[in-house]
């Protein structure tokens, strides 16, 4: 099973082994080489299936039904029998959100019991990772760095996601797994370990030496599956898209998600993790090496994430890694957002890496406030633009004939109607049409689907030729273009009337909260007809408006926008509004509003050499999280009160384990403690 990114090769018994086509488009360096010991042929990765504490191995003598390739779909599915106890596997290629394309292998069991009574049911995945030739493929891990020795993470300190390469310094193949820990059953535990260990132990390992022969292993604990019950098991491995720039003294690796997914709730993973991954590549010692992320609007540093971060000398040949923990607004269009990572050096040129991620539309209740969204759409695209199904019948080609352009009542106005087109009915073909102009909107009607559009001119387009794209596709994998182009229309003659208005207002939000800011925009020309294309910009001030600083800008077709709340402190801030249209501005401000600041407890977990410890878990009533690669920690959203804070770190004994009656306030809202390690 195969697209042009990624292959997986499949064994009648259901065991699988993972390599790469093209891999990454962006480097030549990954084609046709293993991301899976065996590839193309057989493998060493199996899945254990343990019922009742017994364990088995997927495949074998147990198959029912044999692997095999599902046409609609890039998916291979295969079942296996245990008793009464059903377990298929789904390999399917997807898009796994760090690259935005199908360089993905899903790996998903559905266990069913059909049985009359209840089983205990758990899966382990095991994949033996060997990346090119280096079969002693070394591991990488956002937050905690380069891992060559086996270590294993439970619950939430489980990874979101993790890296194998065949070089740690100057990587030619890099793949990435992706434990989704937020799906519906998230794994228990991970480890990334040695392959004998692992295979030599169905479920249980202890081994904590030198990872050498490289492989990682996924558990799902045994959970009671009652009769008639199924369960999905789920986690990803394929091509990790990694944006490198080598040719500097400091060669800067960038990685993390490509998209975000938008659930009822909000977006996921949010905050997100970007990771920066620092090599000196020279024969000398770079002094103050420093590392900076330059974030767009509608993206922040979550809180305790510095933009800037200090990493000090870099001796000859050494490798870093840093990471950016970041938060997205949810906005009610999609958009494709550019940041840019800079680290730089004493007397060392900087080292620029540009990396885009995009925000989906979000799709929680967010934006569900009555409004008519519709009068404020431009639409720039229209028709139907969806992934076909590719066949291997042989059938003739379409073919775009001819497009009708009748003028309208109004100048600048346009029906488009494709009146002549061929694609090949008799192979099963269906014709679907899709447009698009950056100088001009469509209509919001569906005729004859997309077959035919009304199209008008944006002002300002006098004594050009306006062109206008046709897609139209067969849906059986082919697709054909048509330009188009149409005349212009000049600016209107005199000033319309704009009209702009806020539909909420707030008393109070505080800091990373996600405040709602709603209007309501309206332009008219001088003979009363409404004119789309309204540009807005939002500014915030707290300081009695002595100083107004950006939140968004030039907004068009959308009737709000989701502000986060940085770390502020104000009860007197305002909210400014500035629209225009056609040279004419219209400006609002809001009633003031309190800003309340944020409650946190940072600090560091270290040795007794000040080195840091890297996983420790804090914790401060229900709460906790773990230290990053540089040991540091931050508990915040808290609210004033009255908190105990502690320690936990397997093999770890501490000076201190324990601070109780820390006091919190909007007065006194944060502070720092440290956990120290004994001798």
């Amino acid at each position: 099973m195969e697209n042009e990114y990624i292959n997986v090769a499949i064994r009648p018994n259901g065991r699988f082994t993972i390599g790469t086509n093209e891999g990454n488009p962006e480097i030549a360096t990954d084609n046709r080489k293993k991301l899976l010991y065996g590839w193309p042929g057989g493998g060493t990765s199996y899945t254990t299936v343990r019922i009742d504490g017994i364990d088995y191995y997927y495949g074998g003598e147990n198959i029912s039904t044999p692997p095999h390739n599902i046409d609609e779909e890039y998916r291979n599915s295969s079942a296996a029998k245990y008793g009464n106890v059903y377990v298929r596997q789904d390999i399917s290629l997807v898009d796994g959100g760090f690259s935005g394309m199908m360089d993905t292998v899903e790996i998903k069991y559905i266990v069913t019991n059909n049985d009359t009574i209840p089983h205990y049911v758990g899966i382990r995945i095991m994949l033996d990772t060997m990346l090119g030739s280096n079969d002693y493929a070394p591991f990488r891990v956002p937050g905690i760095g380069d891992i060559e020795t086996t270590t294993t993470f439970l619950g939430d300190e489980i990874p979101d996601y993790w890296q194998a390469m065949d070089s740690l310094v100057k990587p030619t193949v890099v793949s990435q797994g992706t434990n989704i820990k937020y799906q519906q059953n998230p794994p228990d535990k991970f480890v990334l370990g040695n392959w004998l260990t692992l295979a030599e132990n169905m479920w249980n390992s202890n081994y904590t030496g030198y990872n050498g022969d490289s492989a990682i292993a996924t558990y799902w604990e045994p959970k009671q599956l009652a009769p008639g019950e199924s369960t999905e098991y789920i986690t990803y491995y394929g091509i990790s898209k990694i944006t490198i720039a080598g040719d500097k003294p400091l060669v800067v690796i960038v990685s993390g998600n490509t998209s975000l997914s938008a659930t009822e709730t909000g977006y996921v993973p949010n905050p997100f993790t970007i990771t920066s991954y620092i090599t000196n590549n020279t024969n000398d010692t770079i002094k103050n090496v420093m590392a900076k992320i330059i974030l767009p609007d509608g993206i922040v540093p979550y809180t305790g994430t510095d933009t800037d971060i200090v990493i000090g000398d870099m001796t000859a040949r050494s490798h870093k890694q840093v990471s950016w923990q970041l938060f997205a607004g949810q906005i009610p269009e999609q958009k494709t957002l550019e940041y840019k990572v800079v680290v730089w050096g004493d007397d060392t040129e900087p080292t620029e890496v540009t990396r885009q991620i995009t925000i989906p539309a979000s799709i929680s209740d967010i934006f569900d406030d009555g409004t008519d969204k519709e009068k404020y759409r431009i639409l720039r695209e229209i028709g139907n633009d969806f992934e076909q199904d590719i066949t291997s019948r042989i059938h003739r080609k379409p073919e775009i004939k001819n497009v009708r352009i009748t003028p309208g009542d109004q100048e600048g106005v346009y029906e488009l109607y494709v009146d002549e087109y061929f694609v090949d009915t008799s192979k099963g073909a269906s014709p679907f049409f899709y447009w698009a102009s950056t100088k001009g909107y469509f209509e919001d009607k569906k005729i004859d689907n997309y077959r035919k559009v009304i199209f008008h001119c944006d002002e300002g387009t006098s004594g050009q030729k306006v062109s206008i794209l046709l897609k139209m596709g067969d849906g059986l994998g082919n697709v054909v273009y048509k330009k188009l182009y149409v005349d212009g229309i000049g600016t209107t003659s005199s000033a319309g009337t704009l009209e702009a208005k806020f539909t909420n207002l707030v008393a109070s939000v505080k800091s990373w909260d996600t405040m709602r800011i709603r209007y309501n925009i309206s332009y008219t020309d001088s003979e009363g007809r409404p004119v789309p294309g309204t540009k807005v910009s939002l500014y915030y001030s707290l300081d009695n408006q002595a100083e107004w600083k950006p939140i968004a800008r030039d907004l068009v077709g959308v009737n709000g926008y989701n502000w986060i709340v940085p770390d502020l402190s104000s009860s007197n801030a305002r909210i400014k509004l500035v629209a225009t249209n056609d040279g004419v501005i219209k400006e609002v401000i809001s009633q003031p509003f309190t800003i309340m600041p944020d409650i946190y407890i940072k600090g560091k977990v270290v040795d007794h050499n000040g080195n840091p410890i890297v996983n420790a878990k804090v914790i401060i009533g229900d709460r906790y999280t773990y230290t990053d690669v540089n040991g540091c920690y931050i508990i915040n959203r808290l609210s004033p009160g009255v908190y105990s804070l502690r320690v936990e770190k397997e093999g770890v004994e501490f000076e201190k384990t324990q601070y109780d009656n820390i006091v919190l306030s909007y007065l006194n809202r944060n502070t720092t403690k440290n956990f120290y390690g004994k001798r």
